[in-house]
């Protein structure tokens, strides 16, 4: 089984906590509890240990060499003076029998005890099925109280010694693991807000992870520390006093992290994002209402348009707004396209509404990109008539973590661009295609999202002359094609550990004139119509320890058997809800093969267990 500790999680997508991001990474990075001890079986019982001293005379009638009961020279057991007499025992090592009896002189009367069976070897037993016999059976115990004896499933890690696993906002594997009758009393969620989102340099930001929750302990006896910069050094001690401060001297974008631990140290992790501004370069937006005027009121529209001007840097989103665009079709139309670099940050509750957008190209898009940098964080797009977010720049890199995007009439994200980092944590869904990577997209990193329920495919490497692009860690499914489709002359990607499932048309598609791809560590399930990888004549550089199952036209056409390969259910928690975290039994568990990618966050090495397991989310 694997060690016990943090994991990487990403939770069902839907689950929105205003507390956190939506990410694998986010929202909630619970640890899990260390190890317990090994249960030990418990000991057999002394024969002794509980027999009274019993006249032989209670149980044994008079004995005599003839058959002769009194006989002066063989004494009746029992007589005074004579009981203890060695001549007239059977059980001279046991002084507690005189005869041997049904069971034996090693056991202390001549009654069965009850045994149960211990399937998986964990010392405890199933009190459903006993076995009554005078001495242990093989593969029995005394202890009757296991409550899932099943090796298949839950096995050993199901005993009352155990401790409920704690992954995501509830328990890892949705088995009673402590045998006290619930699957869920492993429920520790780190939760944080913080204030403002963002600031200029020298300002405060202010934590508090005061709404912590635990279901054994209170939130005021959970403890917190902090890491002000995501890097996995934590700058501030575990305390209860879960309120702290940070001031950043440099502006630019920050992960903050936090750490909370109950009475029993089970531990729990939250991330959010903050940007800090250079001095005078923070704007914020304090109107939902699409204008452009000289009012006191700061639209998103005229906020972009003091960016494009160079006079901030930062644009802050928040107070529950719905920006509505072009609202009574005046001719507004699309956003200012962005030409200044801009970090536009949201605290999830903050949504461009795309509705009223004139139905063509470009005037379509929700926001159209053409900075040199651009980051957007925690921001909802939806009904955007043509993209949701179009990129297209020349050089810098352009950065979207944890935005929500859907219910586009093209794309969710396109881009066009050399450089680009897409993750973790944005939920794209309900779009025609949730990505796509076009002309010069040479550079680009897609981690930790949510790509689901698109009508065509969820990633689409659609023009040619991409090359140099990682795909990892995302979960790809239902979408209504391909989960990803490398359809042009790309070349040199890597596509490693992600999950990919429910997809009407194969996992992945590479066409043939397309080079040096590497796809390792995936899970390739369910393909409605299609492979798990339809890759006939590609040169893959690397093609192995992908898990295939459920494909409805194969595992991988015109590529045969590979390293490493796994051809079993993957044995998620559960598909339908989209929880595709593994099972305890999962095959997919520990057969992946080390890339050198960090799948299990903050725990030392790269991942849990003797290897990786398959797919974007690592097991315990």
């Amino acid at each position: 089984m694997k060690a016990r500790g943090i994991w990487q999680v990403a939770l069902s997508v839907g689950l929105v906590c205003g507390c956190g991001h939506l990410d694998y990474d986010h929202q909630s990075d619970p640890l899990v509890p260390a190890s317990t001890a090994d249960a030990q079986a418990p000991a057999a019982e002394d024969a002794s240990s509980d027999a009274e001293p019993r006249d032989a005379s209670s149980d044994a009638g008079p004995r005599d060499a003839g058959g002769d009961s009194g006989d002066a020279g063989n004494p009746v057991a029992g007589d005074a003076g004579d009981a203890g007499d060695a001549a007239i025992d059977d059980c001279p090592g046991d002084p507690s029998k005189t005869v041997a009896g049904l069971c034996g002189c090693g056991v202390s009367d001549d009654n069965s005890l009850t045994w149960y069976r211990d399937l998986d070897g964990d010392g405890f037993g199933d009190s459903n099925v006993p076995d009554d016999q005078c001495t242990q059976p093989l593969g029995y115990v005394a202890d009757s109280t296991d409550c899932n004896d099943d090796p298949t499933s839950c096995g050993a890690d199901c005993s009352p010694v155990q401790t409920e696993t704690i992954v995501g906002l509830n328990c890892a594997d949705g088995y009673d693991n402590d045998c006290n009758g619930s699957t869920d009393d492993c429920w520790l969620q780190a939760r944080f807000s913080v204030s403002p989102r963002a600031a200029e340099v020298g300002e405060s930001f202010n934590v508090d992870a005061s709404d912590s929750v635990d279901l054994e302990d209170s939130p005021a006896a959970l403890e917190a520390r902090w890491d002000w910069e995501g890097d996995g050094t934590w700058d501030t001690g575990f305390s209860t006093t879960k309120a702290a401060s940070h001031v950043y001297s440099t502006a630019g974008v920050y992960t903050i992290r936090t750490e909370v631990r109950d009475t029993d140290s089970n531990l729990a992790q939250a991330t959010q994002t903050v940007a800090v501004a250079a001095a005078g370069e923070l704007l914020t937006v304090t109107t939902a209402v699409d204008e452009d005027n000289a009012n006191s009121e700061v639209s998103l529209r005229e906020a972009l348009n003091q960016t494009n001007a160079g006079t901030s840097s930062v644009i802050l989103l928040e107070g529950s707004l719905d920006i509505l665009l072009n609202p009574d079709g005046s001719g507004l139309n699309e956003l200012p396209r962005v030409t200044g670099d801009v970090t536009l940050i949201g605290d999830g509750t903050v949504s461009i509404n795309g509705t009223n957008l004139p139905n063509e190209d470009v005037a379509g898009d929700c926001l159209w990109i053409r900075s040199g940098v651009f980051t957007m964080v925690g921001v909802e797009l939806y009904n955007c008539v043509d993209d949701g977010i179009n990129v297209w720049t020349d050089a810098g890199t352009v950065t979207l973590i944890d935005n929500y995007i859907h219910d586009s009439g093209d794309r969710g994200i396109a881009i066009y661009a050399p450089n680009a980092v897409i993750g973790p944590g944005n939920r794209l869904t309900r779009n025609v295609e949730g990505m796509s990577f076009s002309t010069d997209a040479n550079s680009v990193r897609v981690f930790g999202n949510f790509i689901y329920a698109n009508s065509q495919d969820g990633i689409a490497i659609d023009t040619d002359g991409t090359s140099g692009g990682v795909i990892e860690l995302n979960q790809i499914w239902s979408n209504g094609a391909r989960g990803i489709n490398a359809f042009a002359t790309a070349s040199s990607y890597t596509i490693r550990h992600n999950t990919v499932t429910g997809n009407a048309g194969s996992g992945l598609f590479v066409s043939p004139v397309s080079t040096l791809f590497r796809v390792l560590n995936n899970v390739f399930h369910s393909s409605g119509a299609g492979f798990g990888i339809d890759a006939e004549l590609v040169s893959f550089t690397t093609l192995s320890h992908n898990l295939y199952f459920g494909n409805a036209a194969g595992t991988c056409r015109a590529c045969g058997g590979q390293t490493g390969d796994v051809l079993l259910n993957p044995l998620f928690i559960d598909a339908v809800p989209a929880d595709f975290r593994l099972q305890s039994a999962s095959p997919a568990i520990n057969t992946a093969t080390d890339d050198s990618l960090d799948v299990n966050g903050a725990l030392p090495g790269n991942f849990n267990g003797a290897a990786p397991d398959m797919g974007a989310l690592e097991a315990p």
